[in-house]
């Protein structure tokens, strides 16, 4: 009888609640030098196909660059304390983040520009 072998682990993908696999879409929007903007997220929509322990998702601003600097907002899942809009003066980019744990989302992003 041959020896058994040692399995070998399987590098494994982050997961949400309840073993769910995360998900996470981001997209950067370079402005330029915009004055002043208004940057705003919202999930829109979210389906679940039928899972038993209910979907979770989440849109927000993870990365605005201004006359503020770099703002970096917590990123966590499960931490909503990110804001959904802002206001800032001489924007160049603003990083939108969109989240879901065993479903998905559509999610609108919109930026208000003026000045």
């Amino acid at each position: 009888m041959a020896p058994a072998r040692k399995r070998q682990r399987q590098p494994q993908q982050p997961t949400g609640r309840i073993g769910y696999h995360l998900h996470i879409h981001p997209a950067t929007l370079v402005l330029g030098r915009v004055e002043d903007v208004i940057a705003d997220i919202g999930l829109y929509s979210m389906w679940d196909g039928g899972t038993v322990a209910g979907p979770a998702g989440i849109a927000r601003i993870s990365q605005i660059i201004s006359d503020n600097g770099v703002e970096n907002f917590p990123t966590e899942w499960g931490n909503v304390s990110s804001p959904p809009a802002l206001f800032r003066t001489n924007v160049t980019s603003v990083t939108f983040r969109v989240e879901v744990c065993g479903t998905q989302a559509m999610a609108r992003w919109v930026i208000y520009t003026w000045g």
